[in-house]
């Protein structure tokens, strides 16, 4: 009887405190797989519609008609310094930047 009394006592003073550490750990676990999920889905839902918007500024299109008005050597020199990519990338980034700040998770 003795020893169903102390083992009731000591599950209400450790055994208590070890399940709610251990839920504790539970919870904060899964709510950060849900936070890491959600920032995954939400940066892949940015990107989709950064593609969207540079696909309907067309500004590949543009940067190719401004290239042809140029001289054919301006434009030679240019590509070889990778500079037409180096432009495009930053416009990719800049709207992409854009977009991921309206994301909601992250």
């Amino acid at each position: 009887m003795l020893d169903a009394l102390l083992g009731i006592y000591e599950f209400l003073t450790s055994g208590i405190y070890g399940f709610v550490v251990e839920f504790y750990a539970w919870v904060i676990i899964k709510i950060t797989y849900f936070r890491y999920e959600a920032m995954l889905w939400s940066l892949n839902f940015s990107w989709d519609i950064a593609q969207s918007i540079l696909i309907q500024l067309d500004i590949s299109t543009q940067i190719n008609n401004s290239l042809s008005r140029l001289p054919q050597d301006t434009v030679s020199q240019l590509n070889f310094f990778n500079i037409i990519t180096g432009f495009n990338l930053l416009i990719n980034a800049f709207v992409t930047r854009f977009v991921m700040g309206f994301r909601v998770f992250g």
